[in-house]
């Protein structure tokens, strides 16, 4: 049997979000490289379908 490739996980190199006090908009966008200023940090985003069987909540999926 093949061994399965090892694939690199990359996590947020900051805190997790607070769960008293969460900041607006999407969770994710203080410690997201790609959060787009204007929208990520204001409105939480819906959940897509970026293909069948999937959903995702983040507005690059869009």
């Amino acid at each position: 049997m093949r061994a399965m490739p090892i694939t690199c996980v990359r996590s947020p190199r900051a805190n997790p979000p607070s769960l008293i006090h969460p900041p607006g908009g999407c969770r994710f966008h203080p410690r997201c490289p790609q959060a787009m200023a204007g929208l990520c940090d204001r409105e939480d985003p819906p959940d897509f379908a970026p293909r069948p069987r999937h959903l995702s909540a983040c507005w690059l999926d869009r």
